[in-house]
């Protein structure tokens, strides 16, 4: 380089230095789920928006990289915070492989599924996942099962048959490479559910690698269907169960509960189980009462918590005696953050059943993961309500003592009745939908402070609060 060149470089370097980058620059990767903007200011995400590899940080990068072999698929996705590889055509064995982004490379701590079987009112399925359709870049449908990959982990989505009734089980094997399962056994060797419902493993070294959520029920769009009148999710009425079987194998099982039986499969096309790579996830807990508003808006506890990419709070009057009322719950690495000078809250949602109203924020106190009696988790006076009439950004500046250095915790809840305690008139319920956990925009906390968020050399887990 000449001596001229230098010295503009030099010149370009301090202006940087003095004022900042330039507008328009893209933003700098801090952690997973971190990132500095150009005027300085760190945004916070719940779900990890950057994987890391050897080289460091990079966007998550969900498009798949397709393999053919006399036929037969390889369908991988290597660019997440944990690596996937999908075989199709290959047999019911070793269909479906992850790996953590750090251990991708030499294919370390990995956790393969095989589809053992699918009874369904006492009849075996016959498993297929031999024909491979590519819906989308993340969603990938092998015939007996659809595989759905996000920033937060897979949904394996089992296909019920049509007109389903009775009970059903569908039966996973599990082989596990240098990961163990951390949760306690009962006396008959089954592993006990944490409080959230959820089976967890980790690595050799103790460190949290994947955990393996409730079952849940979803339509043909992937959600869960509306349950009866309360147009409450239904995973509230699924199960599952896991043990070892053999040696690295273990046998995973989910089930419905006696009162999904009961209640019917009304909208239902899939059986979901989610594996995620994060500790932290947002969710909703809702509470239905048939005495009176009060007794559901005042209760202490709900139903078993609904984490899902798509939240939502409500307040619904059925018309026949029954109140329900729904709140959303948030979580955010805001690991570093101190000196908080001005911290905002953005949220990406709309209204609920075409209802415009308006949805309040305030610091959240629950338990991670979610737990029914979070229900009344929240503290603190409201940041304001924010008018959704339409799917847009909603903003809210919060309390910069609310920020903690770790995980902020926000409580969204519907204003008109939530908040104000107003009972509200049958019909359609009033609330608001809003992209949570994994979806696209993700929420975010945007953070000023003196010294916020230092930058890491080293990251020891995946979890999306490290």
């Amino acid at each position: 380089m000449k001596r001229g060149q230098l010295q503009v470089l030099s010149l370009f370097v301090l202006a940087i230095a003095l004022l900042g980058m330039p507008s328009g620059w893209a933003q700098t990767p801090i952690r997973r789920t971190q990132e500095r903007m150009a005027d300085g200011k760190v945004r916070c995400y719940g779900a990890p928006k950057y994987y890391k590899d050897s080289t460091g940080f990079h966007l998550i990068d969900l498009t798949s990289t397709v393999a053919t072999n006399a036929g037969k698929k390889t369908i991988s996705r290597g660019k997440g915070v944990a690596a996937s590889e999908i075989k199709s055509g290959y047999g019911n064995a070793g269909y479906l492989t992850l790996w953590p982004d750090e251990a991708y490379s030499n294919k370390q701590e990995e956790l393969s599924f095989d589809l053992d079987s699918a009874v369904f009112n006492g009849v075996a399925l016959t498993i297929d996942t031999g024909n491979h359709l590519q819906k989308d870049a993340a969603t990938d449908d092998l015939g007996s099962l659809v595989i759905q990959q996000s920033t937060i982990g897979v949904r394996q989505l089992v296909k019920v048959p049509a007109g389903m009734t009775g009970d059903f089980a569908i039966t996973f094997g599990l082989w596990a490479k240098a990961l163990h399962v951390s949760n306690p056994k009962d006396a008959q060797g089954y592993y006990i559910p944490d409080a959230g419902g959820n089976f967890n493993f980790i690595n050799d070294a103790g460190l949290f690698r994947y955990r393996i959520g409730l079952p849940v029920l979803l339509g043909a769009d992937y959600k869960p269907p509306a349950s009866g009148p309360y147009n409450l999710p239904v995973r509230q009425y699924m199960t599952h169960a896991l043990r070892d079987v053999a040696g690295p194998k273990l046998e995973y099982v989910k089930k419905p509960l006696p009162a999904q039986i009961a209640a019917g499969y009304a909208g239902v096309a899939y059986v979901d189980v989610d594996t995620y790579y994060g500790t932290t996830q947002d969710g909703q807990i809702g509470c239905t009462s048939n005495v009176s508003w009060a007794a559901a808006h005042d209760a202490t506890s709900g139903v078993t918590p609904g984490i899902t990419t798509d939240p939502y709070t409500m307040c619904n009057n059925s018309g026949d005696g029954y109140y329900t009322v729904q709140r959303i719950f948030l979580t955010f690495d805001t690991t570093g953050a101190t000196g908080v000078t001005l911290a905002t809250l953005h949220v990406y949602g709309g209204p609920l059943a075409g209802v415009a109203g308006s949805m309040d924020a305030c610091k959240g106190t629950f338990s991670i993961p979610l737990v029914a009696g979070d229900f009344d988790a929240y503290t603190g006076s409201s940041y304001g309500a924010q008018a959704v009439s339409a799917w847009a950004w909603n903003t809210w500046t919060m309390a910069n003592a609310d920020i903690v250095n770790g995980t902020t915790k926000i409580a969204l809840r519907e204003h008109e009745h939530d908040t104000l305690n107003t009972p509200p008139d049958p019909g359609a319920p009033p609330g608001q939908h809003i992209n949570g956990y994994g979806a696209t925009p993700p929420p975010y906390i945007e953070i000023t402070a003196g010294s916020a968020a230092a930058p890491q050399t080293v990251i020891t887990t995946i979890t999306g609060s490290e």
